[in-house]
Formats: structure tokens, sequence, C-alpha cells
């Protein structure tokens, strides 16, 4: 399994980089493909080898279909893909509570990544988001990638492991790789900033993915 699990994160983060330099969905869907089919592999690993606190698992499988899915809207519409990505990130969030209950220093962590966050989205004067409506959208997903980021910073603090330190340095990469989005899409930076989306994103999807593995192995989360 630790074999497998190696070959698809190269493969993913690969596929990532073909992708970057190709710029077609027949490049796009192969390195999506690869970190789902990591979940889906680790997901029957992980359910086989646990009686309970599966919500976990296929909240995290889930977010990653999502991911997935939206990988290939966004290609053909934004609004439509940065919805399934928000579905996304908000499975990603269930699991990460499934993981470890909600508590008030939660809410800390959320604060100290939404805050500024959003005062990005809202006063950085190079983001020309084209209208209102778009600008709330924008501002909703970044609140739930936010919440994501700040949730899994909070479980890492809560109980340091090898799982939680997975689950923090995906959700970090997705996050950056989300906000260099943000101004591919809606600055004149030019391609480096959705090249640096792409070397972010992908990584931060198989590691998500991996982590599906370690949850059996810790016992202090079954």
């Amino acid at each position: 399994m630790q074999r497998i699990n190696r070959i698809l994160i190269l493969l993913t983060a690969l596929g990532g980089i073909i992708f970057a330099i190709q710029r077609g969905l027949e490049t796009k869907i192969p390195a999506s493909f690869c970190f789902l089919l990591l979940g889906c592999i680790n997901a029957r690993y992980a359910l086989s080898r646990i009686s309970t606190g599966k919500g976990f698992v296929w909240a995290l499988l889930t977010g990653l279909f999502f991911g997935f899915a939206a990988d290939i809207v966004l290609q053909l519409h934004f609004l439509g893909g940065a919805g399934l990505f928000g579905f996304g990130h908000i499975c990603y969030v269930a699991a990460y509570c499934c993981l470890l209950r909600k508590e008030r220093k939660d809410c800390l962590c959320c604060l100290f990544i939404l805050v500024p966050s959003l005062a990005l989205i809202l006063f950085l004067p190079v983001l020309d988001f084209g209208s209102s409506f778009m600008q709330a959208v924008v501002l909703a997903y970044g609140a739930i990638i936010s919440v994501m980021t700040g949730k899994a910073v909070s479980n890492y603090r809560r109980s340091p492991s090898s799982l939680t330190k997975c689950l923090l340095i995906g959700s970090i990469l997705f996050f950056f790789s989300d906000f260099m989005l943000l101004f591919a899409f809606f600055t004149d930076v030019g391609r480096i900033a959705n090249v640096l989306c792409l070397l972010t994103y992908y990584p931060g999807q198989a590691l998500l993915a991996h982590a599906i593995y370690l949850y059996p192995v810790l016992d202090g989360f079954k």
C-alpha cells in the first residue's frame, strides 16, 4: 500500500505539471483521476480495517470526488466549477470534524485565516471581479477554504500526528492554490499565478487522499 501511495502521489504531481504545460482536458482528467483513484484505493483499505469512525473516510472521499468533478467543470464554466469545489471543501471540513470534534479553539484558528483572507478579497486593488455578484461568490468560497484550513491547523495543534500533519500540509497547499487561482482569474499578473496554482493543487489533493491511508494506522482516531 505504501508503494501504491507513493506512485499515485507522484503521478498526480506529474500530471499537474503536464497539465500546466499543455492546458487541455485530455491531460487534466488523467491527473485529477490519479488523486481520486488514490482516495478510492485508500478508502477501501481503511474501511476494511476499522469498525467505527468511518465518517472521516467517506467525507474525505466525497470531497475528493467533488474535486475531480470540479476540475472538469471549471474548464467549461467557472461558477459551476467553483460551486463544486465549495462542496468539496465543506466535505473536507466535515471530515476534519469527524476526526476531532469542534472546540472553541478551532474558531480562533479559523478566524486567524478567515479575516485577512476576506480583507484581501475585499480591498486588494489589483483584483477586478467585474461585478458585486462575482465578488460575493469569491468571498463565500474564500470563507469556506479558510475554515477548512483553519480546522486543519487546529486539529494539528490539538493532536499532532502523521495524519493531522498530512491533512495540514494538504490543506495549506490547497489554500495557496486557491488564492493563486484568484489572481489567475481576476488580475493581470500573467500565467505565473496559474502555474503556481496547479503545482500546489495536485500535491495538495494527493496528500488529502493519502491521509485516508494513514487513518486506520492511528489507534487514537479509530
